[in-house]
């Protein structure tokens, strides 16, 4: 069978090329994935069932509440495997496979406005820099795009590293990508809602400096092709990362985000990767993502994403959490209709924890989160 060609898709004055989707790994060898889970909960289910049939069979014996702890500890240990296996079965059986969702690339030319944010708080300012630099050295206009670095931690030193990274980019390229440093100033007793506040603050700066450059009226409500996009302090984007992120955007008026996944670069290819980071990674982008994708149930990474302004502007803003405010973001987002896309290209890399208590801490915070969501999202109000 020949290989698919690309095929250019002219939007508006944007040119987009389509190229040929790669499947994921379970796309790949689908009768062996789904044969894999059936099997594996299959024996679950026997064995717990098993178990509870001699708990009660014994029950009267001198060892019965050990039995039970048992038991009783097992399922629960095991509950949020299954539950992730029944969302993954789902995706698997219930919905047509409609293949994987093909891949864009915005072509030189005309291109929408894109304000990249990156939070950041107290980070190495060497960390911040590259982070910084990457975002602003990205192969798309230079006078479409705007890089915010939104300092939480007020850094002279890093305000400094700014304006000194800003004069070795204008030395180097012809029209560069101005990066603009932010700190906020909050109130007495006013809350920061961490990072979500500071994406907030960012949001509202940024569009101000638009509509100052663009003599744009305040009332007047976001264009469609207008975009922000988000980069953690330690996130180092590849250079067409938004040339292949924003064509989703274009194409597709409904979608309010599109996430990739992330990659570590620190880990050596020559590491077992002993604390298993970037197979959580794998396993997570891609088959859980990947199918809630296919589900129209995926959800904000955290990073490296690219979001319709208008599409925050109708949800009164972006969320304000003190944690878990991306997965918040994406939820308020699909129940007001706009979709979430997850993109399966390789576009972001991060710093890895190399530590076990650093990789506990972030395991920590992330479970945190994610029960912060569930406590939260049901009375979320916009500011």
């Amino acid at each position: 069978m020949a290989p698919e060609k690309p095929i250019t898709i002219q939007r508006g004055s944007y040119t987009v090329q389509k190229l040929p989707a790669i499947p994921s790994p379970f796309e790949t060898h689908p009768f062996i994935f789904k044969t894999s889970i059936l099997t594996t909960w299959s024996l679950w289910v026997l064995y717990t069932a098993c178990q509870l049939v001699l708990a009660i069979r014994f029950q009267y014996t001198r060892q019965e509440h050990v039995q039970w702890a048992v038991v009783i500890s097992e399922i629960l240990l095991d509950f949020p495997s299954a539950v992730l296996a029944f969302s993954i079965v789902l995706g698997l059986f219930s919905v047509p496979d409609e293949g994987p969702r093909p891949r864009y690339s915005l072509l030189d030319g005309p291109a929408p406005d894109v304000d990249v944010l990156v939070t950041c708080c107290g980070e190495s300012v060497g960390v911040i820099s590259n982070t910084a630099a990457a975002a602003a050295t990205q192969d798309y206009p230079a006078n479409h795009l705007r890089v915010y670095v939104l300092d939480d931690g007020g850094s002279e030193e890093l305000c400094s590293a700014i304006e000194r990274l800003n004069l070795q980019i204008a030395s180097r390229l012809t029209e560069p990508a101005p990066i603009i440093y932010l700190s906020r100033k909050l109130g007495p007793g006013e809350h920061s809602h961490f990072k979500s506040g500071n994406l907030r603050f960012g949001i509202h700066e940024s569009q101000t400096r638009f509509r100052e450059r663009s003599n744009r009226p305040t009332d007047e409500g976001e264009p469609p092709d207008r975009f922000i996009a988000c980069l953690d302090a330690d996130m180092i984007p590849t250079r067409d990362w938004l040339r292949k992120m924003v064509p989703h955007m274009l194409l597709n008026d409904d979608l309010g985000i599109v996430c990739p996944p992330q990659n570590y670069y620190n880990i050596p290819k020559s590491s077992l990767d002993i604390l298993g980071q970037q197979t959580d990674f794998d396993i997570y982008f891609s088959v859980q993502e990947a199918l809630n994708d296919r589900l129209g149930a995926a959800m904000c990474t955290g990073s490296g994403y690219v979001a319709r302004r208008s599409a925050l502007e109708s949800i009164g803003g972006w969320p304000l959490a003190n944690c878990g405010e991306d997965y918040m973001c994406s939820t308020i987002l699909s129940d007001q209709g706009w979709g979430i896309a997850f993109v399966s290209r390789t576009l972001i890399y991060l710093a890895s924890p190399l530590i076990l208590i650093a990789r506990t801490i972030k395991k920590i915070y992330s479970m945190y989160s994610t029960q912060l969501n569930i406590d939260t999202i049901v009375s979320y109000e916009p500011a």
